[in-house]
C-alpha cells in the first residue's frame, strides 16, 4: 500500500478462522515484517482456548527489511531526535495520519470490524510511538499494548507528553498494557565491549564519549515500570493499565510475553463481558515485576 506522503507500505491481514459472521475487533500492529507470524499464532491459540475473541489483525511493515531498518526510525518518533541517533526521524505525524485517513478507512471498508475497537500494538521504537498516541490522541484506538518501548529516546521525552496530557484534565479511556525484559539495561557493557573492537567500533566509540560526557540513558527495565507507575498514579478515568518485566529477557528474546499477555489484557469483546470459560486477566491496576531478583 503506498502512502501519498510516505512510502510503500507492506501490509498484512490475518482473519480469524472462525467469527460466526460477526464484526471484529481489530489489532493495529506496527513494525511486523519479521514479527507478524508471532503474533498471530499467539491469538490464534489464544482464541482457541477463548482466551481472547476472534479479532482481526492488520500488520504493518515495509516493502524490504533495508526499507525497515532506515524508516522505521523516521515513522516511529513523533519530533526531532537530538540524543545522537542519525538515522531519519520526526516522522510520527505524517506516519499517524497515514494510519488515520489511509489505511484505517480502507480496513473499515473491506473486513466486517467494529470501528471503535482498535487496538494499537507496537514494540520499542514503534512501541514509543504507540505512548505518544496514546498521550496526545487517545480516542483513536481503545487498546495500546506497548512493548519495550523506547522510553528513552530524545532524552526520555516521554514524560513531558504525560505531564502536559495530566495537565489536560481529559479522560483516558483505554486499556494500555506496558512491558519490557529484564535484561533491558542502559546496554553500558556490551557497548563499551563493541566499541573497542568490531566494524562499527569507531563510531560506537563517539557514542560512549557522548553518553559518558552527559550521561547514559536508562533501559526499558527501569522506565516501563517507572511509566506504568506515574499513569497509573494519575487515576485518569477511563484508564484500564497493566505492565510486566520479564526475568531473563532481552529486547529481542521478550516478545513471546508481551504478545501473551498484551492479548489476555487488551483484547476484550467490544461490550467488555466476560465470555463463558474465557481466562480471567489479572487486575490491570497493577505492575508485575517478574524480575524481582535483579540488580538495582
Amino acid at each position: 500500500m503506498c502512502s501519498s506522503d510516505l512510502d510503500t507500505f507492506r501490509i498484512f491481514v490475518a482473519k480469524p478462522w472462525f467469527s460466526a459472521g460477526a464484526c471484529l475487533p481489530v489489532v493495529y500492529a506496527l513494525d511486523r515484517n519479521g514479527s507478524f507470524p508471532l503474533l498471530m499464532a499467539m491469538h490464534t491459540g489464544m482464541m482457541i482456548e477463548r482466551d481472547v475473541p476472534p479479532a482481526l489483525i492488520v500488520g504493518i511493515g515495509y516493502a524490504s527489511a533495508e526499507a525497515m531498518m532506515v524508516n522505521r526510525g523516521r515513522d516511529y518518533t513523533p519530533t526531532p531526535v537530538t540524543d545522537m541517533r542519525s538515522v531519519p526521524h520526526a516522522g510520527g505525524p505524517e506516519f499517524l495520519q497515514f494510519l488515520v485517513e489511509e489505511l484505517i478507512p480502507v480496513i473499515d471498508a473491506h473486513y466486517p470490524v467494529e470501528s471503535d475497537n482498535r487496538i494499537l500494538a507496537g514494540h520499542s521504537i514503534a512501541g514509543l510511538f504507540g505512548a505518544g498516541v496514546m498521550l496526545t490522541q487517545p480516542s483513536l484506538f481503545r487498546g495500546y499494548m506497548l512493548s519495550s518501548p523506547s522510553f528513552d529516546t530524545n532524552h526520555e521525552e516521554v514524560w513531558g507528553w504525560e505531564s502536559d496530557f495530566a495537565s489536560s484534565g481529559s479522560r483516558l479511556d483505554a486499556t494500555v498494557y506496558v512491558s519490557a525484559g529484564g535484561h533491558e539495561d542502559d546496554g553500558r557493557a556490551r557497548l563499551m565491549e563493541q566499541a573497542v573492537q568490531g566494524p562499527d567500533a569507531e563510531k560506537l566509540a563517539e557514542i560512549v564519549r557522548h553518553f559518558e560526557m552527559h550521561g547514559w540513558p536508562r533501559g526499558q527495565r527501569d522506565t516501563v515500570p517507572e511509566f506504568v507507575d506515574r499513569v497509573r498514579a494519575r487515576g485518569y478515568a477511563g484508564l484500564e493499565i497493566a505492565g510486566d518485566v520479564f526475568a531473563g529477557e532481552t529486547h529481542m528474546s521478550v516478545l513471546p510475553g508481551p504478545c501473551r499477555e498484551g492479548c489476555a489484557t487488551c483484547w476484550v469483546d467490544g461490550d467488555r463481558t466476560e465470555r463463558p470459560g474465557a481466562r480471567r486477566p489479572r487486575s490491570r491496576a497493577t505492575l508485575v515485576r517478574r524480575d524481582a531478583g535483579r540488580t538495582p
